[in-house]
């Protein structure tokens, strides 16, 4: 027997091994609101804050919620086997589209990624469109989400206080970052649905661009956005001529689906896209914090002691329990996400999961 924690009250049910739908919803019989509980499989732990806020929108269909990885659960009962009987603990996007048992009350939860762009991205593309209990991403990857303009201010406000809006700010340099991405990406694409199309190795990869985005990455000043694009013409010229009849059949699929020209941002690499906006709240961040610190020993320049705790006063004040600026950028959008709701990407994804019955 496989338990599984279900319950609010943190006690434990037990189920068959082989865990589906049909199997939960048997819970409902012996549950006083005569509700069962919902299931939702995650790629990665850091996706679980994510996932939790967006299923809240159906809690009352079911007892409890549970958003869990696949690893966390088969690496303590060994519950799910794929088509062939063989356990799965791999966490990641290929191993829960093996997950079998799916339905109203067990679904799974992906990042679209390049589905729906590409030709046969992954040999399930078709079911992340079709499939009702495979709910995924409208943009890229959780990360092309929770950086939504409004969501990127909300973090700035909670480290530097909510006396400037820094969403015009953040918005103007993701368009400046979208006009690169208009001379890149495209390309990237086409070579991407040149290599599924003809099954040859792909000549331009994601971490190709991901290592040319990077001169935009720098915390220190503002990227030289100009100069990355002088230097990118003559790839994305060769890339263009090569791949002509993928590129237009790209742009196509680009424009139909809403993200060409102007929220390419959407269909970058998440992790890609999540290191620029990084580095954009570095900027404004590490100087304020600098210049609180250099006030405080100047308040106190004859009290050390008064001085650390001050400092430590500091931290706890903008960075809460991560205590620096480097921690606090990297997991605070993770571990306390901004759904920006005016997203209309958002709206997408919350349509799907209503539509779960």
């Amino acid at each position: 027997m496989a338990a599984m924690n279900y319950n609010p009250d943190g006690s434990r049910t037990d189920l068959a091994a082989a865990l589906d739908s049909r199997a939960i919803a048997l819970l409902a019989f012996s549950h006083p609101l005569m509700k069962a509980p919902l299931l939702v499989y995650v790629e990665d732990r850091e996706d679980e804050p994510f996932w939790k806020e967006l299923f809240s929108c159906i809690k009352d269909r079911y007892s409890d919620i549970h958003v869990t990885t696949l690893k966390d659960r088969a690496a303590q009962y060994a519950a799910e086997v794929d088509a062939q009987g063989n356990s799965l603990y791999a966490k990641g996007k290929d191993a829960l589209m093996k997950v079998n048992g799916l339905g109203a009350n067990k679904v799974v939860a992906v990042d679209r990624d390049l589905d729906g762009i590409i030709t046969n991205y992954h040999v399930y593309s078709d079911r992340i469109k079709n499939d009702p209990y495979v709910i995924s991403t409208t943009y890229y990857a959780i990360e092309n989400h929770i950086v939504y303009p409004q969501a990127v201010n909300a973090y700035m406000q909670r480290m530097m206080g909510g006396g400037h809006d820094y969403t015009a700010d953040y918005s103007e340099q993701l368009e400046r970052y979208n006009d690169v991405l208009n001379l890149l990406l495209p390309s990237m694409l086409a070579a991407y649905e040149h290599s599924k199309t003809t099954i040859t190795e792909v000549e331009y990869s994601i971490d190709s661009m991901a290592r040319d985005l990077k001169p935009l990455n720098d915390k220190e000043s503002m990227p030289q956005y100009s100069a990355c694009k002088a230097s990118l013409v003559g790839r994305c010229d060769y890339l263009h001529a090569k791949y002509a009849s993928e590129y237009d059949s790209i742009i196509c699929r680009l424009i139909e689906s809403g993200k060409y020209p102007i929220d390419l941002w959407k269909v970058v690499q998440g992790h890609a896209l999540f290191a620029f906006v990084q580095c954009y709240m570095h900027r404004y961040v590490k100087p304020a914090y600098e210049v609180a610190v250099n006030a405080i020993k100047v308040r106190n320049a004859d009290n050390k002691r008064r001085i650390s705790k001050e400092i430590q006063e500091l931290n706890i004040t903008m960075f809460g329990r991560y205590r620096n600026a480097n921690s606090c950028i990297d997991s605070m959008m993770y571990d306390n996400p901004v759904i920006d709701f005016a997203d209309d990407g958002i709206a997408k994804i919350i349509h799907k999961i209503e539509s779960i019955h």
